[in-house]
């Protein structure tokens, strides 16, 4: 079974124990009035509360997840609760669908067949739930200790061309790539937050205690950006790699 209905699976393997049955008036009326409760959940061309109705890839299209690891973040949602409009897997579904294709709120509500009220507060408890419940365990310098990350996600390039002890960390300031050890911020993107004071800003206020996280001759690879705050970072115990620029006027 899978969110109420058998899996697809379980459907081919069904067998029948018995050539006829009887039904009574109200077992019949039950049976249709079901049959009209699922048509009405089915009606929507989107619907993540029957598992058959959607494919591997298109729970991949809406969400970018597979079917499995939908199901996965589903386990962190237990807070929300359903509601005679919608159901925790419609929750999760329209907040991720959301987010990876960029629909408006009122387009959301025609294809999920919801109001683009609705489409809001569901967003709005999606996120603040994930927020309190996944969000820490997968984000953040607290999520991971600085052992787990330089002895599973420190690249043996990154080891080899930067430290000289094996204790040491490595982490990219500004990086896009890897494994991705914390986001912080918003910041406004004006003349007072460029990489450099933002940087320093995280470290002075000790945003998610970084402080603590981080080891005297840790290595901070960072670009031209941060120059400005190579110094700081070095008075800190940290070693920063920046990669080495012509002096301006120079052409070799």
């Amino acid at each position: 079974m899978e969110s109420r209905f058998f899996k697809i699976q379980a459907l081919d393997v069904l067998q029948s124990s018995k050539q006829h049955e009887y039904f009574s008036r109200t077992d019949i009326i039950g049976l249709l009035n079901d049959l009209r409760a699922i048509m009405k959940m089915t009606s929507s061309r989107l619907n993540f509360d029957i598992p058959a109705l959607m494919t591997e890839e298109n729970y991949n299209d809406l969400t970018g997840l597979s079917k499995e690891q939908f199901c996965d973040l589903l386990g962190y949602m237990s807070t929300v609760r359903s509601s005679g409009v919608r159901s925790v897997r419609t929750c999760l579904g329209v907040f991720l669908t959301k987010l990876r294709v960029g629909l408006s709120n009122k387009i959301l509500g025609t294809v999920f067949g919801l109001k683009t009220s609705q489409v809001q507060r569901i967003i709005h408890a999606a996120r603040r739930t994930l927020m309190e419940t996944f969000v820490p365990h997968t984000l953040g310098f607290q999520h991971i200790s600085h052992e787990d990350f330089v002895t599973n996600h420190t690249t043996p390039v990154a080891k080899q061309l930067f430290t000289t002890d094996p204790r040491q960390a490595v982490i990219v300031l500004d990086g896009t790539d890897g494994y991705i050890l914390s986001i912080l911020g918003p910041y406004f993107a004006d003349g007072h937050n460029n990489d450099a004071s933002i940087t320093k800003h995280a470290i002075t206020n000790n945003l998610e205690n970084i402080t603590a996280w981080l080891q005297d001759d840790d290595i901070c690879i960072v670009d031209r950006g941060f120059r400005d705050a190579v110094q700081y970072l070095e008075d800190q115990g940290y070693m920063v790699k920046m990669p080495v620029c012509m002096v301006k006027g120079k052409n070799s």
